[in-house]
C-alpha cells in the first residue's frame, strides 16, 4: 500500500489484500464486506468508509456495474502502467479491457495540441460492448 500520508489499520490491510489477491476481478462493497467479515470482525460501515478512502488514494478503482447505478472495485495494479492507456468496459460482461492502440494515442495527442486538455488514463473509462457479448446478441436475434 502507498504511504501517502496515511494511516494503515489492520482493517485497511486486510481489504488492500483482499483486492490485490483478486487483481482481475471487480466487487461491490458488499461482496467485500462479506468476504473480508470471514477474516476479521468488521464493520460494513468500515468497509465501506476504507474502500472509498483507497479509492481516493489510487489503490482500488471505482467503476459502474452492469447496472448503470450498481458500482463496482477493482485493484489498480499499478505494475500494469495504466497510467499509459485507456480503458474499455463491457456494459454487458464487466469485462476491463486494457486498450494500448496508436489510433488512440493519436486522439490523446491530437486532444493536448488542440483542446489544451490533458486525459487522466486511471479515470478514463470508455464503456460499451465486447466482442464476446456481441456476438451472443447476434446469435439470439
Amino acid at each position: 500500500m502507498n504511504d501517502r500520508n496515511s494511516y494503515n489499520t489492520k482493517q485497511k490491510q486486510l481489504i488492500y489484500d483482499f483486492f490485490a489477491a483478486n487483481p482481475d476481478r471487480q466487487f461491490s462493497a458488499k461482496e467485500v464486506s462479506n468476504s473480508v467479515k470471514q477474516q476479521a470482525k468488521i464493520g460494513e460501515s468500515t468497509v465501506y468508509r476504507l474502500i472509498k478512502k483507497l479509492t481516493e488514494d489510487g489503490e482500488i478503482r471505482r467503476f459502474s456495474g452492469k447496472d448503470v447505478k450498481a458500482v463496482v472495485y477493482q485493484f489498480a495494479n499499478q505494475s500494469e502502467h495504466c497510467h499509459e492507456h485507456f480503458h474499455l468496459k463491457c456494459t454487458g460482461c464487466g469485462e476491463l479491457i486494457h486498450l494500448n492502440c496508436g489510433l488512440v494515442k493519436e486522439f490523446e495527442a491530437h486532444m493536448t495540441s488542440h483542446h489544451g486538455f490533458s486525459i487522466d488514463h486511471l479515470k478514463t473509462i470508455i464503456y460499451g460492448t465486447c466482442a464476446n457479448c456481441a456476438n451472443k446478441k447476434e446469435i439470439k436475434t
